[in-house]
């Protein structure tokens, strides 16, 4: 997987982690240790994290 495409993974499962509009704290360790398995930035992480989550 390139860098792109990891990336859009990440934002996918953003998606599925607040269809119910709030974040656990099981969801919020799974998607840190998935970020870290991919290797994607911290940046990147927690830019997708704010597009996703509800107002």
């Amino acid at each position: 997987m390139d860098t792109e495409q990891r990336l859009a993974l990440v934002e996918k499962m953003w998606q599925v982690v607040y269809p119910d509009g709030r974040l656990d704290d099981h969801e919020l360790h799974l998607m840190r240790k998935i970020q870290r398995l991919l290797h994607i930035p911290q940046a990147s992480f927690v830019a997708a994290k704010l597009r996703h989550k509800p107002t």
